[in-house]
């Protein structure tokens, strides 16, 4: 590679390695909310995977006392069990929808939080390949 060559990289590299560095310090500067943000998805999806478990145990009770009204109730009784079980099925979609929302939001919070430290791994990189290029350029200077 000839002088022009490497001088040519090392602006470039330079460049590189500002540009990052302004990137990463607004990833870093936006990192405390980024990670604000994950800890409130992981309490969204407790919450709702708490409010599924609900659901779930209310389509139990309300199956069962449909099953049961078909030996035990009246003709006037079993159509409000059924029509309670239907609204409990209901419920438990809606509420497996909202999980899954959750765990949605939670994946997104984790790798929005994440991407500061790999743009500094690439930073890292960049700034050992920008020393290279600098040893290069400083034993042709020599030469």
């Amino acid at each position: 590679a000839t002088t022009g060559e490497v001088r040519g990289a090392l602006l470039r590299s330079s460049n590189e390695v500002s540009a990052l560095e302004q990137r990463e310090t607004a990833l870093l500067n936006d990192l405390p909310e980024a990670e604000d943000q994950v800890k409130r998805a992981r309490v969204a999806v407790k919450n709702t995977q708490n409010s599924l478990a609900i659901a779930k145990d209310r389509l139990a009770l309300a199956r069962r006392a449909a099953e049961d009204s078909e030996i035990s109730s009246s003709d006037t009784v079993r159509p409000s069990l059924l029509r309670a079980e239907g609204a409990a099925e209901e419920q438990e979609r809606r509420v497996a929808e909202e999980v899954q929302r959750a765990e949605g939001s939670l994946r997104e919070a984790e790798r929005e939080a994440a991407r500061a430290p790999a743009m500094a791994r690439i930073l890292a990189r960049r700034r050992k390949e920008l020393g290279e290029i600098k040893a290069r350029d400083q034993v042709r200077r020599q030469l």
